[in-house]
């Protein structure tokens, strides 16, 4: 982040990061209100965090440069943003319990598990919570975008590694509340159904 103060931009236009890191939270805010109604997503496993990133490091580097020029409030707010990671740290160090809870942002940057990826569809690890079992997601890309519908039980696969499927395609003419897709793996063929 220090190395940001002998970028020429930053040094002409002090609010420059300040907007950078306002606009990531922005773009992460609506990147949030498009999955929630529509379950569409930026394709890739990291583009949903980028806009995230860039506001922490805008946010941490803001502070980092023009700290004597903020009232409380703003040292509060961009001080956290540059001294979170410090922070992490510590809580690790004295409770990993504490971590979990501090943690959780960080959390956005970890990739899914793709267990098969194609030009029609991928299948990748989904969660329930805690005490559900293991789930398996469908998501088909939709230009630069994916679109993500059901989750179905990994016990359905009946496969012990996930690794194992090396075809999958999604069967035209599937009903309007579920879309259903063939399964090649090392058991054979087989079909699933996914809610939309």
């Amino acid at each position: 982040m220090l190395a940001v103060s002998r970028y020429w931009p930053a040094q002409q236009k002090p609010q420059l990061l300040k907007w950078i890191h306002l606009g990531g939270w922005g773009l992460s805010l609506l990147q949030l209100i498009v999955f929630e109604i529509f379950n569409i997503s930026l394709r890739g496993q990291w583009a949903d965090a980028v806009p995230f990133g860039v506001a922490w490091l805008a946010g941490g580097s803001y502070f980092a440069l023009h700290r004597r020029q903020l009232n409380t409030i703003g040292k509060l707010y961009f001080g956290g943003w540059f001294l979170y990671p410090g922070l992490l740290t510590v809580a690790y160090l004295l409770d990993r319990i504490f971590f979990v809870l501090v943690s959780l942002p960080i959390l956005v940057f970890l990739p899914n598990t793709e267990f098969y990826s194609g030009s029609a569809c991928s299948l990748r690890a989904a969660t329930k919570g805690f005490l559900a079992p293991p789930q398996v997601a469908l998501v088909t890309p939709i230009g630069p975008l994916e679109k993500h519908y059901g989750t179905v039980s990994r016990d359905e696969l009946g496969l012990n590694n996930l690794a194992d499927i090396t075809q999958a395609t999604i069967i035209p003419g599937s009903s309007s509340d579920t879309i259903s897709v063939k399964v090649i793996s090392s058991k054979g063929k087989q079909k699933l159904s996914f809610p939309r």
